[in-house]
């Protein structure tokens, strides 16, 4: 016999197999009853979303021998949503209290439904079967909602706001998992305590997620629980203003609105920072993030990528298809034929490059944006290649990307940005234990070389030796290493002999006062060879958008450290960074970067620019102002290019200048003649 009736998913047992999903269900109808959803954990079954823990839905029932079998399944109210993988906030019904959908015998349900969680917790029989209630009304159904899915709540009689989040089609960390206390849960749900409810799932979901993502999650607990502000469900909380003041598309590109929200929540230390420079008080190494951070627009970011990684690829592997999905892409103008011969030879050293085999840094890397479409752009070639797109997700992460900042929290954005792209392509991801090659610049000050003595216990004494000298090396290197960031030179070391040295600790069986906090030294020491690494290999691509900041307005520390090792391009980090990047990227690779045009002009560059005159410029956006949105006037006039580390005689580069970019018109220059009167 066919049945219809709407149900509260109370629990789920124990599955059989891959796809099919067992469950224990409150219905309306029938009381408690056991189900199976044939195929319902194969990631685009319809059931999948309605037949989720704590989901209310309509079920299309067969009475089976010992359970009844669900043959259609429509989700109507969600509770627990899953997002990003994991179990997210509660929903609840704009303006009613739970269940709002069974607003009539609401007293009855909440009573069930604690009960319920309650012998869920024991893994005890479900309750019996309840009163018949009256039939609700009908509802707007979910997949019919013009918001996202995923509403987190708004209690009766609250000023809450209601948040929104795009469910994910399969979870990843199930409820049990997470730790989450279903009595507790209950208890919150009875009294109507929707704040206390809200910071409990959202304490246990970070900590949860601390296994998955231990550079964004930090474990909560303590006093860090003290830092979650109170009341943040009111209309006027920073989550509410996030959601009334922000207009609802701009939330569609996780990438650019972390980006942006990031820049913007340092607006005041940045006109502080810029305050103080007027009274001739130099700029911290705390304060250089706030002072030069420019969210980089993306037709920008997606000129560069395409213009040096695509055209990296692209070069020794012809395909049309790629060619024609991207959008900024600029074809190489028409060259002589002696040109055309030694172009060439490039092309067929470029064809032997694998995918895994390229490497792609930005070492400004802010909140990632570039790491990002960079990703993607890599996704597309591995998919090219013939790879699947899960193991291209998971090869990205550990071969091809890397990045750097100075700025703690816009490193975390950027890995959490990059995981969370890497997820898109890999739903499993999070439980593979891949994490990427992304790094906030540690300094060793702090570091007790006293306790260099207990590592290497393992190794040979002249293997030993040279670990330490090594080791002791990169310690003089990194110290203030937040004053420089990427622009430090690290030389080449021997890598593997410094992670053996590190990963051999002699833990006496008597702990003396020389090995507290033995295990936090190990893992800091760690981190400095791995940033050392990063910083010493070199790249097939390098992308960034520099810090634009007068070295003179830096401290002493960073004016010395210039002058010694960048004395052509010292007046201006930017043009720091120009020099920098040229070192990170291999012969025949690209360097694209977006900063101010004055270092084609200013005689205080001059000696940079003749350094130019030995590399190929591919071509370049002369943007001029208003490149950035948020800079208004004449005060930031940039350029945006792309080169190749390698000088071809008579190589005919384009240039696009601010109004002809949009046009696609090109305006060819020869390097040599050409060049000079840019110059």
């Amino acid at each position: 016999m066919r049945l219809t009736t709407d149900a509260l998913i109370i629990r789920e047992n124990n599955n059989i197999g891959e796809s099919d999903r067992f469950v224990t269900a409150l219905t309306r109808d029938l009381g408690v009853i056991r189900a199976s959803a044939r195929g319902a954990r194969q990631l685009k079954n319809r059931s999948g979303a309605a037949t989720k823990l704590l989901t209310y839905s309509r079920l299309t029932l067969f009475r089976g021998r010992d359970k009844y079998i669900i043959d259609e399944a429509e989700p109507l109210q969600l509770f627990l949503q899953r997002e990003l993988g994991l179990s997210s906030p509660v929903e609840v019904r704009e303006g009613k209290s739970f269940p709002a959908h069974c607003q009539d015998f609401e007293k009855q349900q909440k009573a069930l439904l604690q009960k319920a969680l309650l012998e869920q917790s024991r893994c005890a029989p479900a309750a019996q079967k309840p009163p018949a209630p009256k039939k609700p009304a009908p509802e707007k159904r979910y997949m019919e909602r013009k918001k996202p899915e995923g509403v987190i709540f708004r209690p009766k009689n609250s000023d809450a706001k209601v948040l929104y989040g795009k469910p994910a089609q399969r979870p990843i960390i199930h409820m049990d998992e997470v730790n989450v206390d279903s009595g507790k849960v209950a208890e919150y749900i009875e009294s109507n305590d929707t704040e206390a409810l809200y910071r409990y799932l959202l304490l246990t979901q970070c900590n949860a997620l601390n296994s998955a993502l231990p550079v964004m999650f930090e474990r909560m607990g303590g006093y860090t629980e003290m830092l979650l502000p109170n009341n943040i469900l009111r209309q006027d909380s920073v989550l509410g203003h996030m959601v009334s003041d922000i207009p609802e598309e701009n939330w569609q590109d996780a990438v650019q609105i972390i980006g942006w929200l990031y820049q913007y929540y340092n607006t005041e230390l940045k006109d502080d920072t810029f305050a103080q420079l007027k009274k001739n008080v130099k700029i911290t190494k705390e304060r250089i993030p706030a002072a030069t951070q420019l969210f980089t627009p993306d037709w920008i970011v997606r000129y560069m990528v395409e213009n040096s990684l695509g055209r990296l690829w692209l070069e020794g592997h012809h395909n049309a298809e790629l060619r024609g999905g991207w959008k900024y892409y600029l074809d190489e103008t028409e060259q002589e034929p002696e040109v055309e011969t030694q172009l060439a030879k490039l092309r067929e050293e470029y064809k032997t490059i694998k995918p895994e085999e390229i490497k792609v840094i930005d070492p400004c890397m802010g909140s990632g944006h570039i790491l990002v479409y960079a990703f993607d752009v890599l996704i597309q070639i591995y998919t090219s290649a013939g790879w699947d797109q899960r193991e291209a997700a998971q090869s990205i992460l550990k071969n091809n990307l890397f990045g750097l900042d100075i700025d703690d929290r816009a490193a975390q954005l950027a890995y959490f940005a990059v995981m969370m792209k890497a997820r898109q392509y890999d739903r499993r991801l999070l439980t593979r234990g891949i994490q990427p090659n992304i790094y906030s610049i540690r300094e060793s000050n702090g570091i007790n070389r006293n306790q260099l003595k207990f590592f290497g216990w393992s190794m040979s004494e002249v293997e030993r030796n040279t670990a330490l000298t090594q080791l002791e090396y990169l310690l003089d290197t990194f110290r203030d290493a937040k004053e420089y960031g990427s622009i430090l030179n690290v030389d080449m070391l021997d890598w593997g002999l410094l992670y053996r040295f590190v990963g051999t600790v002699d833990y006496s069986d008597q702990i003396s006062m020389d090995e507290l906090n033995l295990e936090g030294t190990k893992d800091e020491l760690w981190t400095l060879v791995e940033q050392g690494a990063v910083l010493a290999q070199k790249y097939d691509v390098v992308v960034t958008n520099p810090p634009y900041m007068a070295v003179s307005n830096a401290g002493a520390k960073v004016n010395d450290y210039v002058k010694r090792n960048f004395p052509d391009s010292k007046a201006d980090l930017f043009a720091v960074f120009i020099e920098r990047g040229g070192q990170m990227a291999k012969k025949n690779g690209y360097q694209a970067m977006i900063t101010q045009h004055a270092w084609m002009f200013l005689s205080s560059f001059e000696k940079l620019r003749t350094k130019l005159l030995a590399v190929d410029i591919v071509n370049m956006a002369h943007l001029g102002a208003r490149a950035f949105e948020e800079i208004g006037g004449e005060v930031v006039q940039t350029t945006s290019f792309v080169i190749r580390k390698n000088h071809i005689a008579d190589y005919k580069s384009m240039r696009y200048d601010q109004a002809l970019f949009f046009r696609f018109r090109i305006l060819p220059f020869i390097s040599g003649t050409s060049h000079r009167l840019i110059f």
